[in-house]
């Protein structure tokens, strides 16, 4: 038999579950990959049979998602950093934020003992917690950990890369324009 496989648009980050012959996976898109999305395939010949971009629904398939990277993974593994990070973005766009903060920061101290302190990836988590504790009213933490993000982004991948600009525009400025009020 011939299969189909269809590739998601967009960046799976949390682990997929297999339920009833179905494959759900979460994922992201957009600029600041905070779009999310919940996709259903056929388990067995790997066609889309449905996606949508419900936050709460994305929330419960994360929640499973991590309870099975937590059973099956090390707590120290990036699979379960990405995951964290899944969760907390849904949980950040239904206004759960300081639901998503604890989240954040165990994603952040896991790709730190991972990967070190100036990994690229390492600067992801300080933009996501940032922009979460920007939210949340903490904004003496939250441009501490934009400015360490935005540095990493400069000495990693030069001061001219997008995720320079990217770092300043939407969070740094922000957090002090808000500061200032």
């Amino acid at each position: 038999t011939k299969r189909t496989v269809t590739r998601p648009s967009s960046a799976g980050l949390s682990s997929p579950i297999i339920v009833g012959g179905k494959l759900f996976l979460t994922c992201s898109s957009g600029p600041k990959q905070d779009r999310l999305h919940l996709i259903c395939f056929d388990a067995g010949n790997g066609a889309t049979l449905w996606e949508r971009n419900r936050f709460k629904e994305a929330e419960a398939w994360q929640r499973r998602s991590l309870a099975v990277v937590r059973a099956s993974l090390a707590d120290s593994h990036p699979q379960l950093a990405n995951t964290l990070d899944q969760l907390a973005i849904s949980l950040g766009e239904q206004g759960l934020v300081a639901d998503a903060i604890p989240l954040q920061r165990e994603a952040l101290s896991i790709r730190e003992r991972l990967l070190g302190p100036d990994s690229t990836a390492v600067g992801i988590s300080c933009v996501n917690l940032g922009d979460s504790l920007r939210r949340a009213g903490q904004f003496d933490e939250a441009l501490q950990l934009v400015r360490r993000a935005r540095k990493i982004f400069a000495e990693k991948l030069g001061p001219e890369h997008s995720h320079v600009g990217f770092t300043w525009h939407n969070n740094e400025e922000k957090a002090r324009r808000i500061q200032a009020e």
